[in-house]
């Protein structure tokens, strides 16, 4: 795969433009990183590693109105990469060039992250929507040791514990209120996104503070809702987080993440293709499971596919969830989940 990434610069693609650069860690390792400033920062980023000159990596994530759509294309074009934004992707098509990818995720945003190692310095990622299979995500990584680094960074933040929180509309309503100072946050909870438990309760603890120092009632309004997304983690402590609105200082000795799950009156579960196989897996009460996807096709008895993707998600509402999908070995991995007390 022959890109035009090694001398890649945004400043001379974007004169119209201000370009922000910065020291920063791309996945552990220190360089410069050029930024559009027009966007958020996140969205358009070059990365370049220690004091050199050529590109180590490039970011374009979420890239979905069409302002951002022209400007991700531009770059695309003097990457020389042959996609879009804004296009319907066929996974099928990409793997016939990049192989099959190492890793495939959705835990953290509304998209599918196709990870693809090509080569020691050549790793691609390249992401989703969920809904319509559109392009709104890529990265491209061409050093060894910015590879390396990023997929042990990106190992701990998936072996980050996932809490699935049950709210229904009156506490969800609650928690979006008690989240409105925090943009990021609220951002993520109307996607419906993993949020960072110590961000989380430390906004909820920092916001009902403030209420209480301004005489408003907490113990109606903000302890309930507290107390209740902290049941669902800490289940033998739900005043954990409370007790805090006292303290000097935030602690939270765990590093989780948390996604909320709304459960509304008159909703009812539906039977999908893979409900035989999530029964089954409830019923093997192991902590860690692995099965074949010959396994898994005998327990359905049709073949897994992309859809797998999609339904996993019903996995929670019997105490599982997948941990991990390999492409390679044909395996998927359960765990259960398990709530600390």
């Amino acid at each position: 795969m022959n890109l035009k990434l090694n001398m890649l610069t945004f400043k001379e693609i974007f004169q119209h433009y201000g370009i922000c650069e910065q020291e920063i860690e791309y996945g552990g390792v220190s360089g410069q990183a050029e930024m559009v400033v027009n966007f958020f920062a996140h969205k358009f980023l070059c990365f370049k590693k220690g004091n050199g000159e050529k590109t180590s990596a490039i970011s374009l994530t979420e890239i979905e109105n069409s302002k951002e759509r022209r400007v991700g294309n531009v770059i695309l074009k003097e990457i020389g990469i042959g996609l879009k934004f804004g296009d319907i992707i066929d996974i099928k098509e990409i793997e016939k060039v990049c192989g099959t990818p190492v890793a495939i995720d959705n835990d953290f945003i509304d998209m599918f992250r196709y990870h693809y190692s090509i080569s020691p310095d050549l790793f691609i990622c390249i992401g989703v929507k969920e809904q319509n299979n559109k392009l709104v995500h890529l990265e491209i990584i061409n050093d060894a040791e910015v590879i390396s680094e990023i997929i042990d960074f990106r190992k701990i933040w998936n072996d980050r514990r996932i809490y699935h929180v049950v709210l229904d509309r009156k506490q969800y309503y609650k928690l979006e209120c008690l989240l409105r100072g925090n943009n990021t946050l609220s951002k993520y909870l109307a996607e419906n996104k993993a949020i960072c438990g110590y961000e989380l309760f430390k906004e909820i603890v920092c916001e009902l503070k403030l209420l209480k120092e301004d005489g408003c009632g907490i113990e109606e309004y903000g302890i309930p809702i507290l107390k209740t997304i902290t049941a669902q983690i800490y289940c033998k402590n739900e005043d954990y987080f409370v007790k805090q609105i006292e303290a000097e200082e935030f602690e939270c000795e765990e590093d989780f993440v948390v996604k909320f799950d709304l459960e509304f009156e008159g909703e009812k579960n539906i039977v999908s293709k893979y409900t035989a196989l999530w029964e089954y897996v409830q019923k093997s009460g192991s902590d860690f499971l692995q099965l074949t996807f010959e396994q898994i096709q005998n327990i359905i008895n049709i073949p897994i596919d992309h859809s797998f993707l999609k339904y996993k998600k019903e996995l929670i509402q019997y105490g599982y969830q997948v941990n991990k999908i390999s492409m390679n070995k044909k395996i998927v991995t359960f765990h259960k989940i398990v709530t600390k007390e």
